[in-house]
């Protein structure tokens, strides 16, 4: 091998590039020796550094897209939760004022239904007062007219002096009521 280098550095086009290497200071063998351990070092970092790293960025990059994606799903999960509430939300409201003005007209029908029992039952109370205050009149009317008739039957008796038998006292009661019914 180093007889091809010196063959290199006895050619005439090669003679300038032997002089630099000899104004620098260059050893062919050592070059290349350093050459060899340069490529089996980069062998070497590849099969067993870099692989394994790059490797692992692989499955990171992987992971990171996953995340990403599962974060697109979640957000459009979160949208669509957030239309089901409004959707819900929205029903719930129309159903409520549903519920309130169902209330509302039953509550009115209610009171209008109370008032109307209230006032039967006023009429109600109203009616049997008058029927009771016709019956106490008549009552009183019906005493009165015994009493008058009384009155009448002693107050005949004064006046004539004498005393009225027992169906005496009895015609002039019967008349005295019949007058003063009419």
């Amino acid at each position: 091998m180093s007889s091809l280098f010196l063959f290199a550095a006895t050619d005439g086009s090669s003679s300038v590039a032997g002089e630099i290497a000899q104004t620098f200071g260059v050893t062919w063998p050592l070059v290349i020796s350093q050459t060899i351990v340069f490529v089996l070092v980069i062998l070497a970092l590849r099969a067993w550094a870099f692989g394994p790293v790059l490797s692992i960025l692989d499955k990171r990059k992987s992971v990171i897209a996953e995340g990403l994606e599962n974060a697109k799903k979640q957000k459009k999960e979160l949208e669509t939760a957030e239309e089901q509430k409004k959707d819900i939300l929205y029903r719930a409201n129309i159903t409520a004022n549903k519920l309130v003005e169902e209330a509302r007209t039953a509550a009115a029908e209610t009171r209008e239904r109370e008032a109307q029992k209230a006032v039967n039952q006023a009429e109600d109370i109203v009616r049997k007062a008058r029927e009771a205050a016709e019956a106490d009149r008549r009552q009183m009317m019906d005493e009165a007219r015994q009493q008058i008739g009384a009155l009448v039957v002693q107050t005949t008796a004064q006046v004539t002096g004498k005393t009225l038998t027992e169906e005496d006292k009895n015609r002039l009661i019967g008349e005295t009521v019949n007058h003063l019914a009419v």
